[in-house]
């Protein structure tokens, strides 16, 4: 038995030296910086060859000191300091550290540290990263992407200014041609009117594309005006019914309108709101074939009882599936091999200009099609504007984005609470609770999908944003368990932001929102179901959360 016991000790010894040597092994090859400090004074212990050659140090000069004696790390933060934070969370990150080598090259690097036990005592092991390439391609490609803004900027301004130049002398051709063809400049043959009546029909048509032109770049410089007033929306799905039941009976088609009663009015822009439910009309009408038949239908939201629902339905040949993330795009058309000429005539712009402005009534807009059978273009307002003052916390670690935030959302009349960390996020919310949380996932600390987890356990279904340069990252698998929640990807253009929480203030809907494109197709659902809506042009996003 003795025997026994001397070789399983013999045999553990043999295993535990493998375990040492592998480690070591993966210690010296490795292609980042690594060191290994003591817990308790913070002094280094040991530092891989990597870390010598990045930052000119021998091992002598690094071992027996703390981190802040060295050189390079003169801009970190105390060794105190850093000690009390890993000592407290186990766990500190710093994205972006500049460092100075010994032969004065300046460097940057992504410093990670973390607590954990070595035998019968706790170690620190900091992993170094040298970022400074990818951090000088990131300053090259934000270079890039602020020259193109600026390009951009510059082509909406004159096509804004092209815009309003254009409408002058048409305005001017088309009531001419009016003059004209009433006989009030002679009298004409038929061949004459003919003709002037086509030219007054092309006056017309280019007026339409003028003024999407010019709706598009007021929406998208945010010169978009909208003057809230609370008003009975069947008023105006009855009157869209009533102007266009002409055009849709001249190509054989029904067009009706099924209205709930005694629905309250909405705080909407009349002509706006006019606008919207005009285009899915006429659209419905130009894709609807003889004997199809058009609705109008108006309700209470069946997912939303806190939002009015209009849905355009028609019985024309639907839109293929794999276009239906792509209808809402700006100059986005549905193509058909059947299609006619007069069907694909247009800029694109008039479903887009539809999201924008029900955007701006804190309401989404979506569709659902099948080929042959139809599409149903339906949109939500809310019942009750947003109220001034709604309370939104921002919570994220970085100090330029929480105030980049702030000032965008009070510029908008909101109330705006900031948190560095999630811990201090859940002693602001138990002071007062807010109507909307914005949250980072990568921080030190209490991170992202943790502070979620304790907001659904005492808060419930509370809305939250989470705002993330990381959305495909482990970090938002973890934050998945704790869905609901709307995801926007950093960096999000401050409209986009803007609209978002106050969507999520009108509705507490939950969306899938990407850096780039929109989509908008499918309705929002809640905790009940474990995935995200898209909102945006993505490629089929994960399903509504």
């Amino acid at each position: 038995m003795k025997g026994n016991h001397q070789n399983e000790n013999v045999t553990g010894h043999e295993a535990l030296r493998a375990s040492e040597v592998s480690y070591r092994r993966l210690f010296e090859a490795a292609k980042d910086g690594i060191l290994i400090l003591d817990a308790d004074t913070g002094c280094i212990n040991d530092v891989n060859p990597f870390l010598f050659k990045l930052l000119g140090f021998s091992h002598s000069e690094m071992v027996g000191k703390t981190v802040g004696e060295l050189s390079p790390f003169k801009d970190i933060e105390s060794n105190k300091v850093m000690l009390e934070r890993l000592q407290k969370f186990g766990y500190v990150r710093y994205e972006d550290l500049p460092l100075e080598t010994r032969d004065g090259r300046k460097i940057a690097v992504e410093f990670v540290s973390n607590v954990y036990q070595a035998g019968d005592r706790n170690v620190i092991q900091c992993n170094i990263r040298d970022i400074t390439v990818r951090k000088h391609a990131e300053e090259q490609l934000k270079a890039s992407f602020k020259e193109i803004g600026e390009l951009n900027t510059n082509i909406r301004n004159f096509y804004h200014t092209l815009s309003h130049e254009l409408k002058t002398p048409l305005t001017s051709a088309r009531e001419f041609i009016s003059i004209v063809i009433d006989g009030l400049a002679g009298p004409l043959n038929e061949t004459q009117l003919e003709y002037l009546g086509v030219a007054k029909e092309s006056c017309d048509q280019l007026r339409l594309y003028i003024n999407d032109l010019l709706d598009v770049t007021r929406l998208e410089t945010g010169k978009m005006r909208i003057e809230f007033h609370t008003l009975p929306l069947v008023a105006l799905v009855e009157r869209v019914v009533e102007m266009l039941a002409p055009a849709a009976a001249g190509k054989g088609v029904s067009l009706i309108c099924d209205c709930q009663p005694d629905l309250p009015a909405v705080p909407i822009d009349r002509q706006r709101i006019l606008q919207v439910l005009t285009n899915l009309t006429t659209n419905a009408i130009k894709f609807t074939p003889a004997g199809g038949h058009i609705r109008l239908i108006l309700r209470e939201a069946p997912a939303d009882p806190e939002c009015l629902q209009v849905n355009v339905c028609d019985t024309g040949r639907g839109i293929p599936e794999d276009q239906l993330d792509m209808i809402f795009n700006r100059r986005y058309q549905a193509n058909h091999n059947d299609q006619s000429a007069d069907s694909q005539s247009g800029l694109g712009l008039g479903l887009y200009i539809c999201q924008e402005l029900v955007d701006l009534h804190g309401g989404r807009i979506w569709v659902e099609s099948e080929i042959g059978k139809g599409s149903t273009f339906s949109f939500v307002v809310p019942k009750q504007a947003m109220r001034k003052g709604t309370h939104v916390l921002i919570v994220d670690d970085d100090d330029g984005v929480r105030e980049m935030l702030r000032l965008i959302l009070e510029d908008q009349q909101f109330e705006v609470t900031t948190a560095e960390g999630g811990s201090e996020a859940l002693r602001l919310m138990q002071m007062k609770t807010p109507d909307v949380v914005v949250l980072d996932l990568k921080m030190a600390g209490l991170d992202g999908p943790s502070t979620l987890k304790e907001i659904r356990m005492n808060w419930g279904l509370i809305p939250v944003i989470v705002y993330t340069g990381y959305p495909n990252g482990d970090l938002m698998g973890q934050a998945m368990e704790f869905s609901p929640f709307t995801l926007l990807a950093k960096a999000c253009p401050p409209k986009r932001f803007v609209e978002t929480v106050r969507r999520m203030c009108h509705t507490h809907e939950t969306r899938f929102l990407t850096k780039s494109g929109r989509a908008g197709h499918a309705p929002a659902v809640q905790r009940d179901r474990n995935h995200f809506t898209s909102e945006d042009p993505a490629p089929h996003t994960p399903p509504n959360s």
